[in-house]
């Protein structure tokens, strides 16, 4: 059988399990919903990018995309070429553009993209990873609408369950504070047992007047 200081354990521990749970969710659907509406940076490019713009399938060299701030686009066209070795020249070309970033295509010789990619990191442009996949777009759409409704369902159980975990909490608070009240009783008044215990509820109603008296008083 629990204690009462046991049960009181087992009761928070649920309610936070519950809580991190539906934080979780909460984050991954933050995390799907960015990808959706983000900028350039951060959102899902499935959308964006027409897969024709890439060259992925040939076995010397390859297309990147890369996010570029629009305050840097002048310096990103001036020394592109020039980053490392190799790179297509006059290949950039832009594909989208928002408030904060302008998306590019860059083409270089394999070998030599991840120097183009470490240095592009170190001038503060983003490059982007991009997998063209048949129907990602509509699958991206049902993942955030499910993670949604997910989201929504463990809310419910979280508020739920805090509302069970509450009333229980009250439960054992009281069950304790009884028995401290009879062991307490016992040992001031002694044996035999012979008391009343009550509980009183007091309602306190203000009006103005007492309101008046109580802020002058205090």
């Amino acid at each position: 059988m629990l204690t009462y200081e046991q049960e009181a354990s087992s009761i928070d521990t649920d309610v936070r399990s519950k809580y991190n749970q539906y934080n979780q969710i909460k984050t991954n659907l933050q995390t799907l919903t960015r990808k959706q509406t983000g900028n350039l940076a951060t959102k899902s490019l499935v959308s964006v990018v027409d897969p024709n713009l890439l060259i992925q399938s040939s076995e010397y060299i390859e297309t990147h995309l890369v996010a570029v701030p629009n305050s840097y686009v002048k310096d990103f066209l001036r020394s592109y070429e020039t980053l490392s070795p190799m790179i297509v020249p006059r290949s950039a070309n832009v594909v989208a553009s928002d408030d904060e970033y302008t998306l590019y295509t860059v083409t270089t010789f394999k070998k030599h993209s991840p120097e183009f990619l470490h240095k592009a990191r170190e001038k503060k442009w983003v490059p982007r990873d991009f997998k063209f996949k048949e129907g990602g777009k509509e699958e991206e759409a049902r993942e955030v609408d499910r993670v949604g409704g997910e989201e929504k369902r463990v809310w419910g159980e979280t508020l739920r369950l805090g509302r069970t975990g509450w009333s229980e909490g009250v439960m054992v608070l009281i069950h304790v504070i009884v028995l401290r009240v009879f062991v307490e009783t016992v040992l001031r008044y002694g044996l035999p047992l012979d008391f009343v215990s009550a509980l009183v509820k007091v309602r306190l109603i203000l009006g103005s007047k007492s309101l008046s008296y109580l802020r002058k008083s205090g």
